[in-house]
C-alpha cells in the first residue's frame, strides 16, 4: 500500500516538475540560454531516474525476491514452451500471473473447455 501511495505521488511529482520546468524556461530564460537550461532540466531528470533505481534496488535487496517478479520471470524462462519468447514477454507474464498451487497429476484444463479457463481466474 505504500509502495502505491509512493508510486502515485512520484508520478503526479513528475508531471507537476516536468510541465512547471519546461514552461517556465521558454518563459524566463533568454533565448541564448534556453538550450543550457533545457540541458539543466534533462540532467535533474537523469539524476532523479538514478536516485529512484537505487531506491527500487534497495527495496528489493530489503524485501527479497518476492518485492519483483524476479523469481518468476526465472521460472518462465525455464518453461521449454515459452523458450521462443522475447526477453519481455516473460516479464509480462510474470507480472500478470496469479500463482497457483495444485497437486502433482490435477487435470487443469482438456482440450476444448475454455471454461476450465475461467475457473482457473
Amino acid at each position: 500500500m505504500v509502495a502505491v501511495a509512493v508510486l502515485v505521488a512520484a508520478g503526479v511529482g513528475a508531471a507537476v516538475a516536468e510541465i512547471g520546468a519546461r514552461t517556465l524556461l521558454q518563459r524566463v530564460a533568454g533565448i541564448e540560454l534556453l538550450g543550457h537550461a533545457f540541458a539543466a532540466v534533462e540532467g535533474v531528470q537523469m539524476a532523479m531516474l538514478t536516485a529512484w533505481a537505487f531506491y527500487v534496488s534497495a527495496l528489493v535487496a530489503v524485501g527479497g525476491p518476492v518485492a519483483a517478479p524476479i523469481v518468476e520471470t526465472t521460472r518462465l524462462r525455464h518453461v521449454p514452451a515459452l523458450a521462443a519468447l522475447g526477453a519481455q514477454e516473460p516479464e509480462t507474464l510474470a507480472r500478470s500471473a496469479r500463482r497457483l498451487d495444485v497437486t502433482a497429476g490435477a487435470v487443469l484444463w482438456r482440450q476444448g473447455d475454455a471454461r476450465a479457463l475461467l475457473r482457473i481466474r
